[in-house]
């Protein structure tokens, strides 16, 4: 097994707290911060994101419907109030986080509902001595476990063969937009800073950018917390790499965004295989590309285009968490210089993309002259599709099959 890793981190672990080997996690519970706190004064708004969301990955809501459900890092409970709605026989909601599970208790609560049952339990160290029809597992490996991969395959253990796996992942293209505000972010916060503090001073800033997200749940300070100041652990997790751990036992059912076509015929149809996995793979390869802005839906490309690709954003990225452990004059001019490449790769397919990235570049290039970062309005709006989804179905529904 690898050596664990840990990037990223501006902030000290504070002492008084029981840790884990976890960095993410112990800047949640040191410092109290609430994973995934979403804004509910439109909670039908947000119910029906989540069932747009389920829809998408092949989970309509008579599928929960009497089921047993593992919902594992339920954050403040939010999206548990949906899963709860649609009444499954069981609903077990796991998280090491103990303010994060009276959270979503209270949300529970709040809809008068019961027949939930909460067990305060780091993910890892868990054992539920049984199957589940549906395992939910958003936004808790890609850079938040130290070995996402091994951790993919211990969660999947959890489902019962015919049953779901929902997870989420992340990659460096679709990091990258966000990479490159958690170097602003660096850049402009003292080390050590408290992350309540820190995130209340780039506020202002940041809420030039959300303003672009019409359908933004979370705060702009929340947001902040969640996705720029958090230290980020062990690595991504790409759907490729996911259809890679999970071939031996499930098929992809879904994805958001879906990237799949599936032009097959019915009655050739005869279970999953390896050329099918390899399909899917493929498919996904040649649109890896569009994960770089939300904006923009570009045309497929070949694979070694798109790994080129992938190996250039991945590279940015690591030379951001790097700078994050260590900032100094030419750690920027590295990344000065990573950006610039990349902005000539993007050309080759997405000129308004590229467009921000340059912005960015050359705001940066005013930083490490002048340290201060101009306004960048075309920069603001870009985003990046960060966190993906994807449902797998677990096989062996019927013997032989």
């Amino acid at each position: 097994m690898s050596k664990k890793k840990n990037h990223g981190g501006i902030f000290p672990s504070p002492g008084g707290h029981p840790s884990t080997d976890n960095r993410n996690l112990n800047y949640y519970l040191e410092y109290d911060i609430m994973p995934g706190r979403q804004n509910l004064r439109e909670g039908f708004h947000l119910l029906q994101q989540r069932a747009g969301l389920f829809r998408q990955l092949g989970l309509p809501p008579a599928l929960l419907r009497g089921r047993k459900v593992l919902d594992l890092g339920p954050g403040d409970g939010s999206n548990a109030v949906f899963v709860h709605r649609l009444d499954p026989a069981r609903h077990l909601l796991v998280d090491a986080n103990s303010s994060a599970l009276r959270a979503t208790a209270g949300r529970l609560e709040a809809i008068h509902s019961g027949g939930y049952e909460l067990n305060a339990s780091l993910i890892e160290e868990f054992d539920p001595q049984t199957l589940f029809d549906v395992v939910l597992c958003e936004g808790v490996i890609p850079w938040g476990q130290p070995e996402p991969r091994p951790f993919l395959r211990r969660v999947a253990e959890w489902v019962a063969p015919g049953g779901v796996l929902v997870i989420t992942c992340m990659d460096g293209i679709s990091m990258t937009a966000d990479m490159l505000r958690r170097l602003m972010a660096t850049c402009l916060i003292e080390p050590g800073s408290d992350p309540r503090e820190a995130a209340r001073n780039l506020a202002p800033l940041f809420s030039r950018h959300l303003v672009h997200l019409a359908d933004m749940t979370k705060s702009v300070e929340e947001w902040i917390l969640s996705n720029l100041l958090q230290p980020l652990v062990g690595g991504p997790l790409s759907i490729d790499d996911a259809l890679e751990e999970l071939a031996f036992r499930f098929d992809l059912l879904g994805s958001s965004p879906h990237f799949l076509t599936d032009w097959r015929w019915y009655k050739s149809m005869r279970g999953a295989s390896a050329d099918n996995i390899s399909e899917m793979q493929h498919r996904f390869a040649t649109e890896r590309h569009n994960l770089i802005d939300y904006r923009y839906v570009y045309a497929p490309r070949s694979v070694r285009d798109n790994e080129r690709l992938a190996a250039a954003c991945e590279a940015l990225c690591q030379q951001v968490l790097a700078f994050a452990e260590a900032p100094g004059t030419e750690a920027l001019q590295e990344i000065e210089s990573l950006l610039g490449e990349l902005v000539r790769e993007v050309e080759s397919f997405g000129s308004g993309t590229a467009h921000a990235m340059s912005a960015f570049h050359r705001g940066l290039a005013l930083f490490r002259e002048e340290g201060r970062f101009p306004e960048m309005p075309e920069f603001d709006a870009w985003f990046g599709r960060t966190q993906q989804h994807a449902s797998f179905l677990a096989r062996d529904l019927l013997p032989g099959i």
